[in-house]
């Protein structure tokens, strides 16, 4: 179902088309101002480690991760590069969301910061909704499927700006409110007969998931940097730095080694779009826990001098982790039931589960040295790289008899 990408109008895009879809310079632009603003989101969880910051952190990571998947999830279907209302538009997204970042470090605290945050949000959110009353005009094969999209996501746009008059703590009722309301509309009004009539493009979606999680994973290396310089060179913070690395490595080995993204597949198939929305959503806690990752090891590089590190940093990395690897097995669930039952699948789900078990009992250790813990992690990490690398060879992930050309 490849359309004609000339005129510079939305088009209806398909893996079908031939050649592979490489990610695009406005799409890579728009990962980078979201990396600004993870970096934000980071920032405030070192700055305020209690439960009360997490929360917010969590109240604050959920709207922009939904702001990437919604741009992310209309470009996999309807972006056409020669579309220069659609690059304006996207433009108008990103002006706002850099104003959105400069919100972040008091979005919650502040009245006036949270206006700003609401009205940024929408703006963003009302430029997409633009986006797909275009798509709505010039293919009419998808009006009904544009339809449920747009009033469900307008209901919450109404709720955000409704916000702004509204003070707080009951603003952020309202945030949920349409939050909840924008989450499930996928879920709800989006059936498997609109996924097989216009599925996402199964090369293109994976990579531009994949690498918004690499983003993430940056995110993590510039606190362990961060945390180094300010800490300085010794023996020590040079020996954390060194463990904190390799656990890094050790993340994005288990994710990009095995890309697990035949629930996108299967989606095009036959419509079975259950496992793709898990697949989808689950990606929402996976990049959440990485920030905390980031978050974690800077708090224990920065304390490695102590002798025991403190309870919230201890949890920070250990539940995060434990978070982490919880939510890929589940991610990896999704191939499981999407594609054959080989056995690699099944050992890399059972293993990344005994891990984030492990990980979560680690957590309620005393005592526990700085380096001592982050050693643990490195040997748990590096014990799931070998039993992915010496168990079973998954079966090479082939489209119409060719093997797959996206691979991160």
């Amino acid at each position: 179902m490849a359309s004609d990408t000339s005129s510079g109008i939305p088009i209806l895009r398909s893996s079908r088309e031939p050649g592979h879809r490489q990610t695009t310079w406005p799409e890579l632009l728009n990962d980078l101002v979201f990396t600004a603003i993870i970096a934000q989101l980071a920032q405030r969880l070192l700055t305020d480690d209690s439960d009360m910051s997490f929360l917010e952190f969590v109240l604050l990571f959920v709207p922009i991760w939904w702001l990437w998947n919604g741009e992310t999830t209309y470009s996999t279907r309807f972006d056409n590069e020669r579309d220069v209302t659609h690059r304006v538009l996207t433009s108008i997204q990103l002006i706002a969301l850099i104003i959105l970042a400069t919100t972040i470090p008091r979005s919650v605290e502040s009245e006036a910061l949270s206006t700003v945050f609401a009205i940024t949000y929408s703006i963003t959110r009302f430029a997409l909704l633009v986006e797909y009353g275009r798509v709505w005009y010039y293919l009419p094969e998808t009006r009904d499927y544009i339809r449920r999209i747009v009033l469900g996501f307008s209901v919450s746009i109404i709720l955000w700006v409704a916000s702004v008059f509204v003070p707080i703590p009951y603003r952020y009722w309202l945030w949920a409110l349409g939050l909840l309301i924008e989450l499930t509309t996928p879920l709800v009004a989006i059936g498997a007969e609109h996924h097989k009539k216009f599925p996402p493009d199964v090369r293109h979606l994976p990579e531009r998931y994949g690498l918004f999680t690499l983003l993430v994973l940056g995110q993590s290396i510039t606190s362990i940097v961060n945390a180094m310089i300010d800490h300085g060179l010794t023996m020590r913070s040079v020996s954390a730095t060194i463990l904190c690395s390799i656990i890094v490595i050790g993340i994005w080995w288990a994710y990009f080694d095995r890309v697990d993204d035949e629930a996108v597949r299967k989606v095009e198939k036959d419509g079975s779009n259950l496992p793709y929305r898990f697949w989808l959503y689950l990606h929402l806690p996976l990049t959440m826990a990485l920030t905390m990752v980031g978050v974690g090891m800077e708090m224990t590089v920065r304390n490695v001098d102590t002798l025991d590190l403190s309870r919230s940093a201890q949890w920070f990395i250990t539940g995060a982790l434990s978070g982490y690897f919880l939510t890929q097995a589940c991610i990896s669930l999704t191939t499981l039931l999407s594609g054959p039952c080989h056995p690699s699948f099944r050992r890399g789900i059972i293993v990344r589960f005994g891990l984030a078990v492990a990980f979560a009992l680690l957590g309620f250790l005393e005592n526990i040295g700085p380096l001592q813990l982050l050693s643990i992690l490195v040997a748990s990490v590096l014990g799931l790289i070998l039993s992915d690398t010496l168990g079973p060879e998954p079966p090479s992930n082939f489209e119409g008899g060719k093997e797959k050309e996206n691979q991160p």
